[in-house]
């Protein structure tokens, strides 16, 4: 059957069908073609990109000899195979894989090639004709610095602001799947340094995937020996991802996650976390004087202010300022923290803002009049002073104790950065 020379056809043959093909090579050419005909570790053109679906549709119909039919039914990825005992399959678009086993089945493909496929496409959800969802693919913003909602005392703010590159968020959208929880584990592992702390929010994921599940949980290992803490949140919703953290915590490999209930709890951990690494406190307890009600006031304003002021307490769990109710004081925090809990329009609560010592609430209904537009919550005990409508009437006003002149313009300044905080939110879509 073979015409002319030997050597010339055998050495043709042989450069096509390499005898020194390694099981790295057979993962490159599957890369490469995954790749549109670019290598993508030499960034070389292998091949044209206009031949790689004539290729790709080669491997699909008959790469795999008589068993091609079957393989494409139950593997779903283009294929070529060799007597040798070598595999590559391609996944367009996303990546190769190479086999190399020289124990062949009757048709001429290596047995335990095939089974390490099926198991790949099985488990990694790899099979070309079951795709995610039409536009469902997890997508979403890259990881970026985020800040909760509470507000902390100037140092703490100033230390967070100063190392806010520690703290990073990332926030998918769609199904995550294989691949799309690989591009985010890579993500977040190259974008955290060593100690920081990730927060990721599947809160607008509609599904994970085993495979996907599985990513996380080994991406928790793999930051945890960089010291860096994975928060995530959401994963109630995702029994796949639940099943995994249980079925590792069975095996006695527990993973790596830190599960939360929502991203701004986990946001608020993490800033502590990291006021704690920078050796920062946040003040339990703040005197009226140095609070941000008295801003540039000398000790005699403060003291005119203080004379207005009436001491008032709340057990945790106690409502301090209620939705709709009349506007008549706003409320200075000594100690304890308190959280402002808005309605939307669907009935769900959202909480807007946590303050604590030296913060104050309640000033917008105080200076207008209407009702209040959101309740106030005690988190913790709190001691505060109050500052009714009256009180702020019997403030002095003269030209040397500008008591009431000085308070208006720090309940304005507080009420700008209020206005900031929620556009920066809005813009990150939080």
């Amino acid at each position: 059957m073979i015409e002319g020379d030997p050597d010339d056809v055998l050495d043709v043959y042989f450069r096509q069908c390499s005898i020194l093909v390694t099981c790295r090579d057979l993962a490159v050419m599957g890369a490469t073609l995954a790749n549109r005909g670019v290598n993508p570790i030499t960034g070389a053109r292998a091949l044209a990109e206009e031949h790689v679906p004539s290729v790709l549709s080669v491997m699909a119909t008959c790469g795999m000899y008589d068993f091609a039919g079957q393989w494409l039914h139950d593997i779903g990825l283009p294929a070529k195979s060799g007597v040798a005992g070598g595999i590559l399959a391609v996944l367009p678009g996303q990546f190769g894989v190479g086999t190399l086993s020289p124990p062949l089945d009757d048709v001429g493909n290596s047995v335990r090639g095939i089974r390490v496929c099926r198991a790949l496409s099985e488990e990694l959800g790899l099979h070309l004709l079951d795709p995610p969802r039409p536009g469902a693919a997890a997508r979403g913003t890259a990881p970026a610095p985020a800040a909760s909602r509470r507000r902390r005392s100037v140092a703490a703010q100033e230390a967070l602001e100063g190392a806010s590159q520690r703290i990073l968020r990332q926030r998918p959208q769609g199904d995550l799947t294989f691949a799309a929880a690989a591009a985010i584990a890579r993500s977040l592992d190259e974008s955290c340094p060593d100690g920081g702390s990730v927060v990721l929010d599947l809160s607008s994921v509609s599904r994970v995937d085993g495979a996907g599940a599985a990513i996380l949980c080994a991406l928790g290992d793999t930051l945890a020996a960089r010291g860096v803490h994975l928060l995530v949140c959401g994963a109630a919703d995702h029994p796949r991802l639940g099943a995994e953290i249980e079925r590792r915590a069975d095996a006695g490999d527990a993973a790596e996650i830190d599960v939360r209930g929502d991203a701004e709890e986990a946001l608020e951990w993490c800033e502590d976390r990291l006021l704690g690494q920078l050796g920062v406190a946040d003040e339990d307890a703040l005197p009226l004087e140095a609070g941000e009600l008295c801003r540039r006031m000398s000790p005699e304003e403060v003291a005119d202010l203080r004379a207005a002021l009436e001491e008032v307490a709340f057990a945790a769990g106690e409502v301090m300022i209620a939705e709709g109710s009349p506007s008549d004081h706003l409320l200075v925090i000594v100690t304890g923290r308190a959280s402002v809990i808005t309605t939307r329009d669907d009935g769900s609560r959202v909480r807007v803002l946590t303050i604590g010592p030296g913060m104050f609430t309640g000033e917008v209904g105080l200076i207008d009049g209407g009702p209040r537009s959101a309740t106030v919550v005690a988190d913790t005990p709190v001691t505060a002073h109050r500052l009714t409508r009256a009180g702020l009437e019997r403030l002095s006003d003269d030209p040397a104790l500008q008591t009431r002149t000085l308070l208006l313009l720090n309940v304005a300044e507080s009420l700008s950065g209020h206005l900031r905080r929620a556009t920066a939110l809005l813009a990150a879509g939080a």
